[in-house]
């Protein structure tokens, strides 16, 4: 095997593992995001300094608010939306966490 081919099944390889690492993760937080029932969701904004951006809930019914606040304003009533609204946030953010609560369960996201 030469330098070349050698620098392709290399090349190769590292895509093919980046792949399926991106798969489990998917599959991972999208079963998280089927199996709860209520989940808040904490968007933070900023480099230095982070800041609260957004802040979702999604209640028992599967209704999805963006904020404590403001409830009546309902941004998705349809799962299978939600779930990939949710996974798009979570797939470009820069760092992600669980928040374990009794009550409601969290995702800490920083974008």
């Amino acid at each position: 095997m030469d330098l070349q081919e050698l620098s392709y099944f290399t090349h190769v390889k590292y895509c093919l593992e980046q792949k399926e690492r991106a798969q489990i993760k998917i599959r991972r937080w999208y079963q998280f995001l089927k199996r709860k029932p209520n989940i808040r969701v904490y968007v933070y904004e900023g480099a230095q300094t982070i800041k609260l951006a957004y802040k979702y809930n999604v209640n028992e019914n599967g209704v999805f608010f963006k904020s404590d606040e403001d409830a009546t304003e309902c941004v998705f009533n349809n799962k299978q939306e939600q779930r990939e609204y949710l996974l798009r946030l979570i797939l470009k953010a820069r760092i992600c966490y669980f928040i374990n609560e009794e009550f409601c369960d969290g995702i800490f996201i920083i974008s």
